[in-house]
């Protein structure tokens, strides 16, 4: 080892079960640095004794690593050599370290980090998983919203993920990515590269059955499969720029692409901007349309617009309260050629008011709290996508809203083909 007039700071790894993964480069520089930090002093101890390395430690770890960074820095001045070990792998991998070692390189400190074992690399060369990219993310968090946070990014992620739990919550974290509608598979690793080393693999539900019962004991590390497919989803509405808007819809889609193993990629579009010539070019590309609620006529031919653009170029397509009034609309413009068709929420003057206002709604003045409300039955028509969809006879879904498919028109639709399943 060379020493300079001012010391270098050496980033140790240690090994994470099998000792004999202890490089001989690690036990020279453990053995002739001045000190070393690490989180706890009689594990540390322990591991330098059975090696025979009698090098002082001291402690470094989250209650303490403040006031430890100066101290580290005037050692390193004095021309010490310092090395940095955590109880177990790569130090600094969910491990405190990152304040210290971001102080070092801003004060032109020596650092040497030194390859060495990592339950992370070791758990993604074992998955079997692409590897081409992925994603640290540490311990799942324990609860609140970190841990819908975690969800999240899982979800969102089209990328292979790692991360830590402990063998107290493995049950409960399987839960929690069950109720989330994660559906890929998983590999969970206990105790790698010790004796009782065991790998776990198989999708969320088959998880939940191998270890359901079990008393798991020592380090645990996940690895999720990326999705195995993307699309990308075009949600049209007039309040974009506010997602929190439609975050119930943003999220059920991320939720429904994890359950059938495919990220989904939103693409949020003003349906002002489909109101232009060009807006074709905006929609092209996409997999699904979405149209989404809202209120008033603003920007409301640009809706019907994407509605036009999703039938004419058989992609797939949902409406959802204005959104689906929309698709009426434009139905009976292009395909029943009933020109000027508009809905009663937007112009109650129109020869062909294919959306009406309910018997019930027509004489209410006061329009606050006045919708109708609930769960509405619904009896589904054999042989349709939402038969597919729900596999039920009778559905009960909640209704909030004040119009409804104006009957007097429905021949006129089933005479072109369009097939009302509920």
């Amino acid at each position: 080892m060379t020493y300079n007039l001012v010391g270098t700071f050496y980033i140790c790894p240690t090994p994470i079960g099998n000792l004999d993964d202890v490089s001989t480069r690690i036990l020279d520089t453990l053995k002739n640095v001045d000190l070393i930090y690490c989180e706890d002093t009689r594990r540390a101890k322990k591991l330098l004794d059975n090696f025979q390395l009698t090098t002082p430690v001291s402690s470094y770890f989250l209650g303490n690593e403040h006031k430890k960074i100066k101290e580290i820095s005037s050692f390193l001045l004095e021309g010490k050599n310092i090395a940095l070990i955590s109880d177990a792998g790569t130090p600094l991998i969910s491990d405190p370290g990152s304040e210290l070692i971001s102080y070092l390189v801003e004060n032109k400190h020596d650092i040497v980090s030194i390859p060495g074992p990592s339950s992370v690399l070791v758990a993604l060369t074992i998955s079997g998983f692409d590897l081409s990219e992925f994603q640290f993310l540490g311990f799942i968090p324990k609860s609140g919203k970190e841990k819908i946070d975690f969800g999240l990014k899982l979800l969102n992620s089209s990328i292979t993920s790692v991360c830590f739990t402990s063998p107290k919550r493995i049950n409960k974290d399987i839960l929690f990515f069950q109720e989330q509608g994660l559906d890929t598979e998983i590999v969970v690793c206990r105790e790698l590269t010790k004796k009782f080393e065991t790998i776990y693999r198989g999708s969320i539900d088959e998880l939940g059955e191998q270890l359901f019962g079990k008393q798991l004991k020592g380090e645990i590390t996940l690895v999720i499969a990326a999705p195995e497919k993307e699309v990308n989803i075009g949600l049209i509405g007039k309040y974009v720029e506010l997602k929190d808007s439609y975050i119930s819809i943003a999220e059920s889609l991320i939720h429904a692409g994890a359950k059938n193993k495919c990220k989904v990629n939103i693409e949020w579009i003003h349906s002002n901007k489909l109101e232009e010539g060009n807006y074709e070019e905006t929609l092209k590309g996409l997999n699904g349309i979405l149209v989404a609620p809202g209120f008033g006529s603003r920007a409301i031919e640009g809706k019907i617009n994407a509605v036009n653009y999703a039938r004419r170029s058989n992609v797939p397509f949902l409406g959802i309260c204005l959104g689906m009034q929309c698709a009426v609309v434009e139905i009976a413009r292009n395909v029943i050629q009933l020109e000027g068709a508009h809905t009663t929420e937007i112009d109650e003057n129109t020869p062909f008011l294919v959306i009406s206002k309910m018997e019930e709604q027509k004489q209410i003045k006061n329009m606050g709290g006045t919708m109708r409300l609930g769960s509405y039955d619904c009896k589904v028509k054999p042989n349709t996508l939402l038969s597919t969809v729900y596999q039920e006879d009778l559905i009960k879904e909640r209704h909030r809203h004040r119009f409804e498919f104006n009957n007097e028109f429905l021949e006129k639709f089933n005479e072109k083909g369009i097939v009302f399943s509920g």
